[in-house]
């Protein structure tokens, strides 16, 4: 994904500035590349400040606890407005094979890359792609979050941990999706 100048704006934003919200509901459909597997995610804001996220698509359904803020700000003359909106939750999903995931790593890599952090987390990837399914639902940690400047920028981000514990440096393992999503605000 090329940085634009609407990608920093936005950053700028969701750190700064004052606060405004009001109260309905936001949609943001994504699609895109979860390692070689293509997804479709829907996530769906009600609430005000404070309101519910729900997600549905090919991650599964989830319903969490979130929270909104807008911001406004001024750059170079323009007034740019963006939104965040995030949350997470521990909820069952079915997940890539942790176990299968931790064998590809350590198999493509060599011993002295396998304890390099950066290298493994470019690694997972496509070891998580390649990985079978759980044959259930499993307990992971889910965050998603998406920041909008307008209807064809958004900044999604969605992540999940594995609750158990990894050998793997940093001792978690988390599959978040690579910042190539094409979103839009409906």
């Amino acid at each position: 994904m090329k940085v634009s100048r609407s990608y920093l704006l936005a950053i700028a934003f969701v750190l700064g500035c004052a606060s405004s919200a009001s109260a309905g509901a936001i949609t943001a459909k994504c699609q895109g590349q979860d390692g070689d597997k293509p997804y479709a995610m829907t996530m769906v804001y009600e609430g005000d400040d404070s309101g519910t996220l729900k997600i549905s698509g090919s991650f599964g359904d989830m319903s969490f606890p979130a929270a909104k803020r807008s911001r406004q700000s001024v750059t170079a003359g323009e007034t740019i407005n963006a939104t965040q909106i995030w949350g997470g939750a521990e909820v069952p999903l079915v997940m890539p094979d942790k176990g299968a995931i931790e064998t590809c790593v350590k198999s493509k890599l060599p011993p002295e890359q396998v304890t390099d952090p950066d290298i493994v987390f470019v690694t997972i990837p496509s070891c998580a792609a390649a990985a079978p399914p759980t044959a259930q639902p499993i307990p992971v940690k889910v965050y998603a979050e998406f920041t909008f400047l307008d209807p064809e920028t958004v900044l999604p981000v969605f992540k999940r941990t594995y609750l158990e514990k990894t050998d793997l440096p940093g001792g978690t393992l988390t599959l978040e999706l690579m910042p190539t999503s094409q979103c839009t605000i409906e």
